[in-house]
């Protein structure tokens, strides 16, 4: 069988036009190494910062009442009423739990108070024993016995009263804080109404405490006495009558009826004593010191004279004073508290340096135990200051501080 071509087919072979026949291109992509890494090279690559846009979901707007169920589904606690967070919220927890705390608080007060009522011994009566009486005793005739007179007993002496020993402050005591130095503590100073910070407080080229000791007014621009200040009082005593200067603020006490022993004290415990004491006939001021302040030495004093040019010993640190009349010894002691410091060192200075005899009276006296009198032995300052109000210059044993 013979095929052959469609006769318009052989027609346009022969006689047509010859269409030219055209390939389609093919564009296949090669990739090729680039110049920079031809022969081992290593070049550095950089990178184009392409600009991203992100586009942000915008959040739904929620109504109030979706808003409010969200809260209530996200929230901590959500869901379960016994959760912390919801408990700490509810009212009626927080009522049941101030009860509970009620409850509890009142049932231990209650324990506290009948715990003991309920745990004393049981009150055991007491029978008391039939009363047994006794048959009357037969009458008793009692001869009459011969009357012998004894000789009256010769009277007992009256017995001598002792006094109590007195107590003295140790010597190692030191003042307290001194801010100016001014020989005047801070607590002192408010005493004086004198500058804490200032060791001059009227501006007179003389210290605050150089001032008191020789009983003027520190804080006063005029040379004033400190007794016309206002800051003292004379305390007078009214049996022996000896007189003196103490702070107005300060209390004073008598210990006996006699007014023997005064106490002249501050709100803080610290008080100054002053006592007289009888002395026996040649009794000296050792004597006395061994009988009656075994802890203190002679050898400790000095001479000292007060303003009013009473003659006395002093102890080395101003607190322990003596003055003797005739029969009777004056001691001016300073006693502090459980502390081992001095706050009114100066205040003890003030009252010996005023300290002066007067009249004693002796229709008081008379019920006292009479005892002879002796002078006390005490000697003659070597030096003697200036008196009150003088303009002669202090010699220096005087002056210093």
């Amino acid at each position: 069988m013979c095929l052959l071509p469609p006769p318009n087919n052989i027609i346009m072979l022969f006689f047509g036009k010859k269409n030219k026949i055209t390939e389609p291109e093919i564009n296949v992509p090669v990739e090729t190494i680039p110049l920079e890494f031809l022969g081992g090279a290593n070049p550095v690559v950089q990178y184009k910062d392409v600009p991203k846009t992100v586009e942000r979901a915008v959040a739904p707007v929620l109504s109030v009442p979706e808003k409010r169920a969200l809260d209530a589904t996200t929230t901590v606690g959500a869901g379960g009423k016994r959760h912390l967070a919801n408990l700490l919220t509810s009212r009626k927890f927080i009522f049941v739990g101030l009860g509970v705390l009620l409850v509890v608080f009142a049932a231990g007060a209650s324990a506290y108070y009948l715990i003991p009522y309920f745990s004393k011994p049981p009150v055991v009566a007491v029978v008391p024993a039939p009363v047994v009486t006794a048959p009357e005793p037969l009458p008793v005739v009692v001869e009459p016995l011969p009357v012998v007179v004894a000789p009256m007993p010769e009277p007992e002496p009256a017995p001598v009263l002792t006094e109590v020993a007195m107590e003295f402050p140790s010597v190692l005591l030191a003042d307290s804080a001194d801010y100016d130095n001014d020989d005047i503590t801070d607590a002192a100073e408010e005493l004086f109404l004198t500058d804490v910070g200032v060791s001059d407080s009227d501006n007179d080229k003389y210290p605050d405490g150089h001032e008191i000791y020789h009983l003027y007014n520190p804080s006063g621009k005029a040379p004033v006495r400190i007794i016309d200040s206002g800051l003292v009082t004379e305390y007078a005593n009214p049996v022996f009558g000896y007189k003196l200067y103490y702070p107005k603020n300060w209390a004073v006490a008598s210990i006996d009826s006699n007014h023997r022993d005064v106490l002249f004290s501050t709100l803080t415990g610290e008080n100054i004593e002053v006592r007289v004491f009888d002395l026996a006939s040649g009794q000296t001021l050792s004597d006395w010191m061994a009988v009656n302040a075994p802890s203190e030495r002679l050898d400790n004093l000095t001479d000292f004279t007060t303003a009013f040019k009473l003659n006395g010993k002093q102890r080395s640190d101003y607190l322990v004073y003596y003055f003797a009349d005739g029969p009777r010894l004056y001691v001016l002691v300073y006693h502090t508290t459980d502390s081992n410091t001095v706050n009114y060192r100066i205040v003890a200075k003030m009252m010996a340096r005023s300290f002066q005899l007067g009249t004693v009276k002796e229709d008081v006296l008379m019920t006292l135990p009479v005892e002879d009198e002796v002078t006390a032995g005490l000697t003659e300052p070597s030096v003697a200051p200036a008196p009150l109000g003088s303009d002669e210059v202090l010699p220096p044993e005087e002056s210093s501080l």
